[in-house]
């Protein structure tokens, strides 16, 4: 139940914590299941605008992560989606798991459909698919410059004097 440091006494605890936890019951039943998915895609819609406020090299969060989200959110199955955008279930699958990247006409079908998806809930723009897949790819090379800094500088000359 809802616990509040402001509370003095236990009954008064436990009985504002009660009509708390009713109240929120009774909001949750009259929401339907239109309103979670609109609050829902709206929230990651703002994720995706944080993650690329997000300076630094560290993220444990890619393209593939809010594409999932995404799908998660409208359909049941993975294999809908891919139907939905005329893909097969395989090229989409290599996508999800990072063993394919994903090539234009499929970024191009997923900002369309993110578009439709979108259309009713908030201004949606569209090139952020784009711009979190290569906001990623940015954060995943300069993790490595450690590794790759090392075996590439012998192939960089600078004879500007």
């Amino acid at each position: 139940y809802g616990v509040d440091s402001r509370y003095n006494n236990d009954k008064y605890d436990l009985e504002h914590g009660k009509n708390l936890l009713l109240a929120r019951l009774e909001r949750l039943n009259t929401v339907s299941v239109k309103d979670i998915q609109k609050a829902r895609l709206l929230q990651l819609y703002i994720n995706m605008q944080d993650f690329l406020k997000m300076g630094g090299t560290s993220s444990k969060l890619r393209f593939t992560d809010f594409l999932i989200n995404y799908i998660n959110i409208l359909y049941s199955k993975h294999r809908e989606f891919a139907d939905d955008i005329n893909i097969t279930s395989v090229k989409l699958s290599h996508i999800l798991n990072g063993h394919r990247e994903p090539d234009e006409a499929f970024i191009q079908r997923l900002i369309l459909h993110s578009e439709m998806s979108y259309s009713n809930i908030s201004s949606f723009s569209p090139e952020i698919w784009f711009h979190v897949l290569y906001h990623g790819r940015t954060l995943d090379v300069m993790a490595k410059k450690e590794h790759w800094s090392k075996k590439e500088n012998k192939n960089v000359r600078f004879t500007i004097a």
